[in-house]
């Protein structure tokens, strides 16, 4: 009997210990903002990587001044389905459009869509949406695969007037 109590108070512990430590890892993620929901992924037709919450986001993340930290940068990792190992498990960044969206659900582009569900039958399409502060970027590195990139942007140009 009393083994039984000091192993589920070891449980108990270690549950509370790592709960503590994801507690302590989104405020610092977030400088000090912890947002976070789960939300049923939609594609919307757009470019670029900006992403559309509902309006209760807005209020949400309003009240936990994170509009005062700079630009929205958002974690969006898909939930793993039953079984899934690790390789099925994506997660990407991305900025803040509008909130327009219907509650209880994120709008990505195709973009963004492909990078988190890669060409595969989803039998759910969540993801948890958190709000993150991203560093700026110091350096990128740029490659072209476009062999005549001289060629093909003088082209691009030409409809341009001067």
């Amino acid at each position: 009997m009393i083994l039984s109590v000091l192993f589920w108070d070891f449980i108990f512990d270690i549950r509370v210990a790592k709960i503590s430590q994801q507690l302590e890892e989104n405020l610092h993620a977030g400088h000090g903002v912890i947002f976070s929901c789960t939300l049923e992924a939609e594609p919307y037709h757009g470019s670029g990587d900006k992403i559309k919450l509902p309006p209760s986001s807005f209020v949400e993340l309003n009240e936990r001044g994170a509009f005062d930290k700079g630009p929205l940068q958002i974690s969006l990792p898909s939930l793993r389905e039953e079984g899934a190992g690790k390789e099925q498990y994506r997660m990407t960044h991305a900025g803040l459009m509008e909130f327009t969206e219907e509650e209880s659900s994120v709008a990505l582009p195709p973009h963004t869509w492909s990078n988190l569900f890669p060409a595969r039958t989803l039998k759910s399409s969540m993801v948890e949406v958190r709000y993150v502060w991203l560093p700026k970027g110091t350096y990128a590195k740029l490659f072209s695969d476009i062999p005549e990139h001289k060629a093909v942007l003088e082209t691009s140009l030409q409809c341009w007037e001067i």
